[in-house]
């Protein structure tokens, strides 16, 4: 069985009940990044267009040449990186 498993506690998956059954349970490394860019990057553009009920400052704006920071450069940092370059936007790393 698979699941997206940083510990043992915060799985998504009764890990106990499954070792208790004899299922050996894995962590998927990257699931659902690409979900989670999309994510990322509607939240953005909602605050920044003022789409939704919150809007970050007194006028919609665009997200060319703001900045963002990504702390860790793993498959979903980059990933935010990429798609941050294709609007324009400059990148800090942490």
């Amino acid at each position: 069985m698979c699941c997206s498993l940083y510990d043992e506690k915060s799985a998504n998956v009764d890990i106990e009940a499954a070792r208790k059954l004899g299922i050996h349970v894995k962590g998927v490394r990257d699931y659902g990044d690409e979900g989670t860019v999309e994510f990322i990057f509607a939240q953005l553009i909602y605050l920044f267009k003022g789409l939704g009920k919150n809007q970050w400052g007194s006028e919609a704006t665009e997200l060319k040449n703001k900045s963002v920071g990504i702390i860790g450069f793993g498959t979903l940092g980059q990933m935010v990186g990429k798609i941050a370059v294709h609007f324009g936007m400059q990148g800090f790393l942490f």
